[in-house]
């Protein structure tokens, strides 16, 4: 649901203002830079509020020290610590908007760095250094800092447009609403701000403008490591005494290590990096959303209304059938009822990422689940780690679902391995493996019965039921055919 629909707005054609699901995070992240540089004077000196946020934490971490046990160097984490700014609702997990945000342990790590960093300067370039030179601090945390530092200004932002719009406000506490810089904490104050209602708790919304988003992190460590390869590979090899051509372009976990050794060792060459991710930086293309990071519920709620909902199950057996019915009304609307086309972008170049094909298949099974009061959760914790879909009626009724490409190079041992661990979590005895293809190779009768005869033999030995499902979502006009079908991007 979007924020003008929440709120029964018309949308001005010309609003500047993200119109942000509040239901479900929206994999945006807001990108410094674009901040930085605008021209806008309301958002003049936010780089400044940076930088003295980040100035007060090396103040403090001066006084302290190296004490790790002092009040100073306690209150420099406490102020590194970045809870998931919720009321955004952004973020990598596609779900509801509960992440972790940058916690203690990252925030201590982030302490030592910086208690040791001499050449770190509070310039535009300080958090992209920051965030890079960091252990644990994934793809969200430069835009979870930055929400949280610059909130007090998108709160006055949000106030602007909604009096503007006529949207109703409500004076509640918001989390981090205030800076006092004199002293040097943050405070949770009363202001007037929009409420949606999310799992029967009211929690406030606060917009960005469309201009400061961005579809991928403004600086990692892998693009780092790239980066690296490319600029300044000759000094790569006599330093790390590493084969830049095979295995580490194959690993992603040491490519992050070695990213973040690169970075101590060489502070000139990492300034530079962020320097031209800096001046690189470009917002998302939000009005033709080219990778359906927007638009998904919008596309999968579209198809849904095209299908009919099966009877609501009464018993385990019909719980399963129910499942299944729901599974094969997808593979239907994907198939038969032109949702394929949502899975690729409009050149049919590039199909869709495993993370979309999930969200738009949620937003079809939905339908199904409130026409027959079934509680659906997505990324649920089952254990042994949070499998894709888990759907159940009260304590007895229950089942999982996984999506898989056929892309996938997992796509075996999540049949053998991740599902079956999952339904062992969670005590559930039916699983269903749904997996999509996007070209004829990848739905060869050899792929599909390799997954079947998988999900089969673990059915035999484990006492579970898991049933695959096969979705074709390959461009189904002979005319729209690629010649070429590139990765998902």
């Amino acid at each position: 649901m979007r924020f003008s629909t929440a709120f029964s707005i018309n949308r001005p054609d010309k609003a500047e203002w993200f119109d942000t699901n509040v239901k479900f995070d929206t994999p945006l992240f807001v990108n410094p830079f674009l901040i930085y540089r605008d021209e806008d004077p309301r958002w003049k000196g936010a780089q400044d509020d940076v930088a003295e946020y980040f100035r007060t934490v090396l103040e403090l971490l001066k006084r302290a020290n190296g004490d790790r046990r002092s009040a100073s160097w306690g209150k420099a984490i406490g102020l590194l610590c970045f809870p998931e700014p919720n009321e955004f609702a952004l973020g990598l997990s596609m779900g509801s908007p509960d992440g972790k945000g940058i916690g203690p342990k990252q925030a201590a790590t982030m302490a030592d760095l910086l208690a040791e960093a001499t050449d770190l300067k509070l310039d535009d370039t300080f958090i992209g250094q920051l965030a890079i030179l960091s252990e644990g601090v994934g793809p969200d945390g430069i835009s979870d800092m930055i929400c949280n530092i610059l909130k007090p200004r998108f709160v006055q932002y949000t106030q602007r447009v909604a009096n503007a719009l006529g949207a109703e406000l409500h004076t509640v506490t918001v989390t981090r609403g205030l800076w006092d810089n004199d002293l040097q904490t943050w405070l949770d104050p009363k202001t007037p701000v929009p409420l949606v209602t999310r799992n029967g708790k009211r929690y406030p919304v606060l917009l960005v403008p469309e201009r400061f988003l961005d579809d991928i992190p403004c600086v990692s460590k892998t693009e780092f490591w790239a980066w690296a390869q490319s600029s300044i590979g000759a000094k790569l090899r006599n330093d790390f005494n590493y084969d830049l051509s095979k295995t580490l372009v194959r690993n992603e976990e040491k490519k992050e290590k070695l990213a973040q050794e690169l970075a101590a060792r060489n502070a000139q060459a990492l300034r530079h990096y962020v320097r031209q991710a800096a001046d690189g930086a470009t917002p998302y293309d939000i009005e033709n959303d080219p990778d359906l990071l927007v638009t998904w519920e919008e596309s999968g709620n579209e198809a849904a209304t095209r299908t009919s909902s099966p009877p609501a199950p009464q018993t385990q057996a019909d719980f399963e059938r129910w499942l299944l019915d729901m599974a094969d009304a997808f593979k239907h609307c994907v198939e038969e009822n032109a949702l394929w086309r949502v899975l690729w972008d409009d050149e049919l170049r590039h199909p869709r990422k495993e993370s979309i094909v999930q969200v738009v298949a949620r937003s079809v099974w939905l339908h199904y689940c409130h026409a027959s009061n079934i509680d659906v959760s997505r990324e649920a914790q089952c254990g042994r780690g949070l499998v894709d879909f888990k759907f159940s009626q009260g304590f007895q009724m229950r089942g999982l679902l996984e999506v898989k490409l056929m892309s996938n190079a997992n796509i075996k041992h999540g049949a053998d391995a991740q599902l079956p661990a999952y339904m062992k979590g969670e005590e559930a005895f039916f699983g269903i493996y749904l997996c999509v293809g996007y070209t004829d190779d990848e739905l060869s009768d050899e792929n599909k019965q390799a997954v079947a005869d998988t999900c089969a033999a673990r059915s035999r030995g484990d006492a579970i039921r898991i049933v695959p499902v096969f979705v074709d979502a390959s461009p189904k006009s002979p005319a729209s055919k690629p010649t070429a079908v590139h990765a998902p991007r």
